[in-house]
């Protein structure tokens, strides 16, 4: 991205649609990611340390690290974490996966690259477990499909072929893929407000394996079933 600082009363950047259209792939990239980090709010303490000098860390929140190559040339460091972690984490800008053990991890970046590593939700607040090793695999898409979103129709075109470009626009876009959705399964049936038959429990004691004994009471045709 070229912004002029030569005299920023001419030629602004925003008033050149040849520029910003150009870069508008920067934006939908980078922006998302700024304001994502931005969010989790910087942290003066990294709790995590690089192995090189030209390579330097910034956490944000509990949840993100970016790893900055300051340097010319294609640098590797190893990233160490005050934590002990296992499993793998993920570089929002490229899209590489990083395999911890025992909380370290070894990162390449050309010069004057950077990396955001998504560290997850803590483990002693989601309770999750590391993904194995075996089953990596399968929580990416295959590197041939990664960015190839397919040919599909964008949800923000009319049938018609018009735009949605506003608000006014999106609901009844909604309206029209509501419309369409129907006529392909068909409508939902009306939503039964009072259901015409309930289950009573008449005795019976499963906990001891004894088989229940339960009346089915059908208001509906007002009849009683043992």
């Amino acid at each position: 991205m070229c912004i002029r600082d030569s005299n920023a009363s001419e030629d602004q950047y925003f008033t050149q649609p040849s520029l910003y259209e150009r870069d508008r792939p920067l934006f939908k990239k980078y922006i998302p990611l700024c304001k994502r980090v931005a969010e989790a709010g910087w942290e003066p303490i990294t709790r995590a340390r690089s192995s090189h000098p030209h390579v330097h860390i910034e956490r944000f929140g509990d949840r993100y690290l970016t790893v900055f190559n300051d340097g010319s040339e294609r640098q590797q460091a190893t990233i160490t974490l005050e934590e002990s972690r296992r499993g793998t984490s993920r570089d929002l800008v490229g899209g590489r996966l990083f395999h911890w053990d025992e909380g370290t991890t070894t990162i390449t970046l050309a010069g004057e690259d950077v990396a955001v590593i998504d560290l997850g939700e803590p483990p002693e607040q989601t309770g999750l477990l590391a993904v194995p090793e075996v089953l990596e695999g399968a929580f990416q898409p295959p590197s041939r499909y990664a960015d190839d979103f397919g040919g599909y129709a964008s949800p923000l075109r009319f049938a018609d072929g018009r735009l949605v470009k506003t608000a006014a626009d999106w609901r009844q876009r909604r309206a029209e893929i509501l419309e369409q959705w129907h006529a392909a399964p068909g409508a939902w049936p009306p939503l039964i407000e009072r259901p015409p038959s309930s289950i009573e429990a008449a005795s019976g004691c499963l906990s001891q394996g004894q088989p229940g004994l339960f009346r089915y009471l059908v208001l509906k045709r007002d009849s009683t079933m043992q």
